[in-house]
């Protein structure tokens, strides 16, 4: 499992970081979407051989959103699932 952090431009409210949820979390691949609308900020844990960065960032992108990806390297917990509550 991959943990990639993304930068959203114009993620201004709860509905739209549902919205963006909803449309990441059901690719092929993904373990855990999670939207922040306060920060702007998306994170998200996947599965390397089942989707890539580019295909995330195009699936928040046909939300209306603008996106940024940055390099994140998870603590264990969180990739596990287990940090804030998160759960696969």
């Amino acid at each position: 499992m991959n943990a990639t952090l993304f930068e959203v431009d114009g993620l201004n409210c709860d509905a739209c970081s549902s919205k963006l949820e909803r449309a990441v979390g059901g690719m092929d691949g993904m373990s855990i979407v999670h939207a922040n609308y306060v920060h702007g900020l998306t994170t998200v844990l996947y599965d390397p051989e089942a989707v890539d960065k580019t295909g995330i960032a195009r699936a928040i992108e046909s939300c209306g959103f603008a996106v940024r990806t940055f390099e994140w390297h998870a603590p264990l917990a969180w990739r596990r699932g287990t940090a804030a509550g998160l759960r696969e």
